[in-house]
């Protein structure tokens, strides 16, 4: 037999201390017998000296005849499930299940993490008690860019089931106590003023450029919002601020909306007892300078931005410039204008049926002729309306900062008698406010202009159509001039510089029509939209109050 002194049983008797009086007769006889062979037991005690006692892991003990993780293994099992969200994991690898269960899921639900690591730090000796302590580091990704970092540290206990992360809220962070959970607190900013283009607050009647804008607001606000991770007690209260950020200022938002124009537009739109819309922008730059809806309008959202309407005759402005682009007319081409007409046996009539015989092709504009414009685009190629309108901006899709936008569009199609229909605005094409104020832009201006609404920030749009040639260009600026002069919106010819297109458009069972009325004035282009108005008289009418309120 070895004595005392002999260096083997010294080591073996460390090993029963620490890691369980099992461990010679187990661990370290098989190792003995598998491993080792028939070496001197010497040369095992050296082998095992060499070991970090904190690796007694590395000796697995066994209970029931089951291999059981060291301290360093049971550390390792916990964190490991409390990064992945397995509560249930990582709270069966403590000494308390059910309590740890709990905690780990308040806290989870209460700050809702992204993601989590948690990285074992030192493990150190176990002590002849069965006990051990080991450190952690944790980050906590909160989202938004919000991260919580710290450095934990718990307990081990050695038990009949092996090693067990010793439970107190305290493994989850050191100051968290008896009774106590963490919370998330969220710290809005200071509510940022929407700003017109002059930098003064918008007014409050101007409600659909506010909710547009509004959403722009709010992303930057919960952007900037601070944070805070605290511990609170069982009644919900804060005990300590564990991390956290203060709230970032948010800059104003400042729009292109024009005060003098947004306050003549708002007061034209005001009295109409019908849902009224009014849309002005800038033709050379695309800024919109006003946006108003009365409040019928308002009470069907931001019909302004993204209402889906027929146009009507105004979209006789695209089948003109799709007729002068394709060669099949010029402006002063002799049309036929009778009362009605017939495409493949679908009748046509102008409004009342009134006949104009025969007469130049700016001349049918003028007076809306659809027994002109009808028959005219369903001699145009499937694709040349859709192609057209994009040239003039409806139906390219924009991200416009501070607003969702529709344009409107038109499908291509091979049959005839739709492209008829499409050709005076009673088809299947569809526009909004938004987008008949671009295309009467993009005619003042020769090109499409890129839109915006929040100063410095354009809109993205996914096509970048050509330009309509300018000869094109010219005679529908002239076809428009002539419309004011004796066509259909000689209300406002005491306006110097007005060019426009009507509009009479029938919705639903056809026994009602919208209002519309658009176009440009200098580096001023407009769309108005009376709902349900029966006439486009009344649309001009709501532009002749706009446009003398800023004479």
């Amino acid at each position: 037999m070895p004595s005392s002194r002999d260096p083997a049983t010294s080591s073996l008797a460390r090993i029963r201390a620490v890691c369980g009086p099992e461990s010679d007769t187990g661990i370290l006889r098989d190792m003995a017998r598998g491993h080792l062979a028939r070496r001197h037991l010497g040369t095992v005690a050296a082998l095992v000296v060499a070991v970090p006692l904190a690796g007694c892991g590395l000796f697995q003990s066994k209970v029931a005849g089951v291999a059981k993780p060291g301290p360093a293994g049971a550390a390792r099992t916990f964190l490991t499930a409390l990064a992945a969200g397995d509560t249930a994991g990582a709270a069966q690898a403590t000494d308390d299940p059910a309590n740890a269960k709990g905690l780990l899921d308040r806290t989870r639900d209460a700050l809702k993490p992204v993601a989590v690591t948690a990285t074992l730090g030192n493990v150190n000796d176990p002590d002849p008690g069965g006990s051990a302590n080991a450190t952690y580091q944790a980050s906590w990704d909160l989202g938004k860019g919000r991260t919580w970092s710290y450095q934990g540290g718990f307990d081990l206990r050695r038990n009949a089931e092996g090693w067990k992360v010793h439970w107190a809220p305290s493994v989850l962070h050191p100051k968290l106590g008896a009774q106590q959970s963490l919370a998330l607190r969220v710290q809005p900013p200071a509510p940022a003023p929407v700003l017109d283009a002059n930098g003064a607050p918008l007014p409050p009647s101007d409600t659909v450029v506010a909710s547009a804008v509004g959403k722009a607001v709010d992303d930057q606000m919960a952007a900037k919002a601070g944070w805070r991770v605290v511990t609170v007690n069982a009644a919900g209260g804060e005990v300590d601020q564990l991390a956290g950020k203060p709230p970032a200022p948010v800059q104003p938002a400042t729009t292109t909306i024009a005060p003098n124009v947004q306050a003549a537009a708002e007061a034209a739109v005001g009295p109409v007892p019908q849902p009224a819309v009014l849309v002005a922008m800038r033709p050379s730059t695309g800024e919109l300078l006003a946006v108003a809806q009365n409040p019928p309008a308002d009470a069907q959202g931001p019909i302004a931005f993204s209402g889906r309407f027929p146009p009507g005759s105004t979209f006789k402005i695209v089948t003109a410039v799709a007729a002068l682009e394709s060669g099949k007319a010029t402006a002063d081409t002799p049309e036929p204008c009778p009362g009605t007409t017939q495409v493949n046996g679908h009748e046509i009539p102008n409004e009342d049926k009134f006949d104009k015989g025969v007469i130049p092709l700016h001349a049918a504009f003028a007076f809306s002729c659809n027994t002109t414009f009808g028959p005219l685009a369903a001699q145009l190629p499937a694709d040349a309306l859709p192609n057209t309108a994009k040239q003039l901006g409806i139906g390219v899709d924009f991200d416009m900062p501070g607003a969702t936008t529709l344009t409107g569009g038109v499908p291509p199609t091979n049959d005839s008698t739709e492209r008829a229909m499409d050709g005076f605005g009673q088809g299947k094409d569809i526009v909004s406010p938004f987008g008949m104020a671009l295309a009467a832009a993009t005619v003042a201006n020769g090109t499409m202009p890129m839109p915006s609404l929040l100063r410095g920030q354009p809109a993205k749009a996914d096509a970048n159509p050509p330009p309509v040639p300018q000869p094109v260009v010219d005679a529908v600026r002239q076809m428009m001039r002539e419309v004011v002069a004796y066509g259909t919106a000689t209300h406002v010819k005491d306006i110097p510089g007005v060019a426009g297109k009507t509009g009479t458009a029938q919705f639903g069972d056809g026994v009602h029509s919208h209002g519309w009325f658009v176009g440009f004035r200098g580096d001023l282009a407009f769309a108005v939209l009376l709902l349900g108005a029966d006439s486009s008289t009344p649309a001009v009418d709501v532009t002749g109050a706009f446009l003398r309120a800023l004479h």
